[in-house]
């Protein structure tokens, strides 16, 4: 024997089947979607414990532990008698995996050059790499540089930004810092953005010249 209500129930399961609807389906990402968030690599490490901007009018970049870094530890020396020095091997800088390296003097060349490559971000650009060159048994570096993975402009136009003295196109800028009396009419500081190989390099240092140069 039916009921009234179950009469009505069998009506509505026809209804439904007849007009072919059906419950919704969860919406399932693609393979394409879900590929893409497995790929996304994670952003690189802010370099705050390694670069800073907070002597940028005198083109220092380096934290004390970025000096210290690139200055001290990251190359030794063989033994007391060999004035060649080797890299030391990778450490750590505030959690940051750095990868320091000795460029060798070109024959007929005495200055080396220390590179410490790493990933990271300073400026919101990514940066790869310091280094800077000097002659053996001194602390006195020739060039300080950064190394970055962007374009002239771009590099130029953030370190404007941030206080340093750079030229709009990256090309060379002579900063006075007074008068030299010695070997130059001038000495101060001389900077530039230019391309090297696949990156971008600022380099900044203390020259002397001559007026006129």
């Amino acid at each position: 024997m039916k009921t009234k209500s179950g009469g009505a129930a069998v009506g509505l399961l026809l209804l439904a089947a007849c007009s072919g609807t059906a419950p919704e389906a969860e919406t399932q990402p693609s393979d394409a979607e879900v590929g893409e968030a497995v790929e996304a690599a994670p952003e690189p490490p802010a370099l705050d414990a390694i670069l800073t901007t907070s002597d940028a009018a005198n083109c220092n970049f380096l934290t004390d532990a970025g000096r210290t870094m690139l200055l001290e530890d990251s190359f030794r020396f063989e033994d007391e008698m060999e004035v060649e020095p080797v890299s030391n091997r990778n450490f750590e800088v505030a959690g940051i995996a750095v990868y320091p390296s000795v460029i060798l003097p070109h024959p007929g060349e005495d200055r080396y050059t220390i590179y410490v490559g790493f990933e990271g971000s300073w400026l919101d650009l990514p940066v790869d790499a310091v280094s800077y060159k000097f002659l053996p048994r001194t602390d006195f570096p020739t060039a300080m540089r950064v190394h970055f993975e962007a374009p002239v402009e771009t590099v130029a136009a953030a370190l404007g930004d941030a206080g340093y003295p750079v030229n709009p196109d990256g090309s060379m800028r002579r900063t006075t810092l007074g008068e030299d009396g010695v070997m130059y009419d001038y000495y101060g500081l001389v900077s530039v953005v230019e391309s090297e190989g696949e990156g971008i390099v600022f380099e900044c240092s203390e020259q002397g010249w001559d007026a006129g140069d």
